[in-house]
């Protein structure tokens, strides 16, 4: 799956700063275009958000959940994973624990991760930087 317009982006993207990547998979709607970039400008509202990069990926359940990598000034030192997970929920106007926000994780090479999120970009796929 991975194609041109893969690269180009995983490129890009890997040589930005980004710190946390997380992923998004709202039980009640499926993800489309408009609601993603919703999401992601929710959490651009926010002083600890310098930057996001979200790419929505299908699910074989039907849903869809959007991947995103986010450069942040959240203390990760001091907070824990499961509450930053929490936070990025509220953000997202969710109650801290309603599980929208699936996996939060610190970034540890640019590269790899750059790959595994923009694998399905190209044709119709939702993708979008926000600074």
């Amino acid at each position: 799956m991975y194609n041109q317009t893969s690269k180009y982006w995983s490129d890009y993207v890997s040589k930005e700063e980004w710190n946390l990547t997380a992923t998004i998979r709202p039980f009640k709607y499926k993800l489309s275009e408009t609601n993603a970039f919703d999401l992601a400008s929710r959490l651009m509202r926010y002083k600890d958000i310098k930057k996001v990069f979200y790419a929505l990926e299908n699910d074989n359940t039907g849903h869809n959940h959007m991947h995103l990598l986010l450069d942040t000034q959240f203390l990760m030192d001091y907070l824990k994973m499961k509450e930053i997970r929490w936070e990025l929920n509220s953000m997202l106007g969710q109650k801290y624990n309603s599980g929208m926000v699936q996996y939060v994780d610190k970034i540890r090479t640019n590269i790899g991760l750059s790959k595994y999120v923009t694998k399905h970009i190209g044709g119709n796929n939702v993708y979008n930087i926000l600074l």
